[in-house]
């Protein structure tokens, strides 16, 4: 009875101990389960990851992209401004000159005029001088002639008589007095002749006297005329003056919008090197990628699953660190591309207000100083040669953007090939992953197989080398135990089923655990308890021989 116990309590303790080994492998199936779960969770974190990398960068080219083609449209919108600027420039120039040409004919014609209307008053002044010498010499000859009158009229009596009845009484008196008047009658007649000269130099004088009225009203004509062709001459020379200003104001309008144009242009041309470093850079970034997938993909076809997880885990902390850092590099470069921006725009501001100072200043001197004609004609052939420098400088720019164009297309083109070529390693990315899951699967299949046949070949080892110790000896002890199993395996397949429904984000890692348990461990147990059965018939075979035997003897 005593050794009955014994047994029964080996065998319980015994039992105790391989259901506290069934227990340990459980706890480190379910422990290698979670490891595994974790591993697939880190791959599929690594994966969206990754698609969002790849999301990140093409939505980066994207916008990079977008901004050159605003970028382009705006230097084409200024461009053209620049060049309607020119034209609006230049055509005012021609018509300010054609006015200062055709001012200039008019002030000539009437400078010859003028010169012309000189000569004449000149003459007119110097025949008034002549005629007027001339008048008081005869006016000295008729004073003479009127004193002579006067005395002959006193000679007469005081009375004033006629030719004739001079000639009468001079006549009478001479037939009186024939040899004593003889004289007086001479000297009449010569007065009679004089008289007759006075007279006709009284009607010169009145002819004389009408040309110098005629003569005078035609100065005050020349002087009017004069005082005419002077007023407008005065405004000829103000409107000049006016035109002159006018011109060199918007001359300097236009050197200021073109030296702003050429600081626009140089921040235009280092943008436009920044964005092409920035393209060759996502270029090179996506060399880079493709590289790390075909890397990885080569990894993932050529090391085992089991073999190399070392290897593969310090690959994807590797990848995600140097993920993280080019996160951080694209951050820096940003920042650093906005405070280049900002640096650049406070330089123009800069500059711009310098220029402008420099120029209110100039203005300000230039308006202190009178503007002669040759230095109007060099900062006119100053300003003729900034503008033809300022459209060269435009058209090159034209020609840099008909350039930059190209390129980007190109690079567009190249981007969308990128980007199909990046699809197309992520299918097979994709594709090959399926086929890794599924080749695992097998292998783990293949496995658990190869365990539950080397367990039963182990037990049938121990039967045949008579070493195996019956764990249970009864049939009906068996059918429990292996309701027992089945109850256990109930309840995990029962706890797996409650988990997906609680966390259906964690149903591929979960269905493969259901998987592992339908397949690997549920075929371990049906072999085992299979092995069981025939190890309890191969015993009872060897008992009953053995029996048979010691009868015999």
């Amino acid at each position: 009875m005593l050794h009955e116990t014994e047994e029964a309590l080996n065998r319980a303790s015994m039992e105790k101990l391989q259901r506290g080994n069934e227990i340990n492998s459980l706890r480190k199936q379910i422990e290698k389960e979670f490891l595994e779960k974790g591993k697939l969770e880190d791959d599929i974190m690594e994966v969206i990851r990754n698609q969002l990398t790849f999301d990140k960068a093409a939505q980066y080219t994207d916008r990079i992209t977008k901004k050159c083609r605003m970028i382009t449209k705006d230097l084409e919108a200024q461009i053209a401004q620049v060049e309607n600027e020119i034209a609006t420039d230049s055509l005012s120039t021609v018509t300010t000159m054609a006015k200062i040409t055709n001012l200039k004919a008019s002030l000539d014609e009437l400078e010859k005029v003028i010169g012309q209307k000189n000569d004449i008053i000149n003459k007119s002044e110097n025949e008034s001088v002549k005629r007027n010498a001339v008048i008081e010499r005869k006016q000295q000859v008729i004073d003479q002639f009127n004193k002579r009158l006067e005395q002959m009229i006193s000679q007469a009596g005081g009375v004033e008589l006629g030719p004739l009845e001079i000639t009468i009484n001079s006549l009478s008196k001479s037939i009186e007095h024939t040899a004593g008047y003889r004289p007086a009658t001479t000297h009449l007649a010569q007065g009679t002749g004089r008289t007759n000269a006075i007279d006709k130099e009284n009607s010169e004088t009145a002819a004389i006297e009408k040309n110098i009225r005629n003569l005078r009203n035609d100065m005050l004509k020349l002087n009017q005329m004069l005082f005419e062709e002077n007023g407008a001459f005065e405004s000829l020379e103000k409107d000049n003056i006016l035109t002159e200003n006018e011109f060199m104001g918007k001359l300097k309008d236009a050197e200021l919008n073109s030296i702003q144009m050429q600081a626009k242009l140089d921040s235009l041309k280092e943008e436009k090197e920044r964005l092409l470093n920035s393209l060759v850079e996502s270029e090179r970034q996506i060399m880079l990628w493709e590289k790390k997938t075909q890397l990885a993909r080569e990894t993932r076809a050529a090391v085992d699953s089991e073999v190399g997880q070392g290897e593969i885990s310090a690959m994807k902390s590797e990848i995600h660190r140097m993920e993280v850092r080019y996160a951080q590099l694209m951050r820096q470069q940003e920042k650093m591309i906005q405070d280049m921006e900002k640096a650049v725009s406070r330089r123009d501001t800069i500059v711009t207000r310098g220029d402008a100072q420099a120029k209110i200043a100039a203005r300000s001197k230039s308006k202190d100083k009178t503007v002669t004609k040759g230095t109007f004609q060099r900062q006119q052939a100053e300003l003729k040669k900034k503008i033809k420098a300022t459209i060269q400088d435009a058209q090159s720019c034209d020609d840099e953007l008909q350039g930059l164009r190209n390129d980007q297309k190109q690079l567009g083109q190249m981007l969308e090939t990128k980007q199909i070529r990046c699809r197309e390693l992520e299918s097979n990315a994709d594709s090959l992953d399926g086929d890794i899951e599924r080749q695992l699967e097998m292998k783990q299949r293949n496995m658990a197989d190869l365990v539950a046949k080397q367990q039963k070949t182990k037990y049938y080892m121990q039967i045949k080398d008579r070493k195996y110790k019956r764990l249970v000896k009864d049939d009906d002890l068996l059918e429990s135990e292996k309701e027992k199993q089945i109850d256990k395996m109930q309840s995990l397949s029962n706890i797996v089923e409650r988990l997906q429904e609680e966390f259906p984000h964690l149903q591929p890692h979960l269905r493969k655990v259901s998987f592992s348990l339908g397949t690997r461990i549920w075929r371990r147990v049906l072999l085992v308890l299979e092995a069981l059965r025939s190890q309890h018939r191969m015993w009872s075979a060897l008992t009953h021989s053995s029996n048979c035997t010691h009868t015999t003897f």
